[in-house]
């Protein structure tokens, strides 16, 4: 078994928060396309604008979150 260094941890790392970022770009459009179904005041809908709002708000943190790990990976600090 080879040991990996920091910077292939940190890019397998970065991949996977990449992922994550898509994986919530797909669900805040699934989110929106149950919103433009659901009928007004109903209880999915408000479900449905929660999930879309807790998506939006990862999706930024990640985004930030994904910046930082790739300034680290360029600079060399992995």
């Amino acid at each position: 078994m080879k040991v990996k260094s920091n910077r292939e941890i940190a890019i397998e790392f970065r991949n996977t928060i990449a992922y994550r970022i898509f994986e919530q770009k797909a669900n805040i459009t699934y989110w929106k396309k149950i919103i433009r179904q659901s009928k007004t005041n109903s209880p999915e809908i408000v479900g449905a604008f929660k999930s879309k709002n807790i998506n939006e708000e990862n999706l930024l943190k990640d985004g930030i979150f994904l910046k930082c790990i790739d300034e680290m990976i360029k600079k060399g600090e992995c």
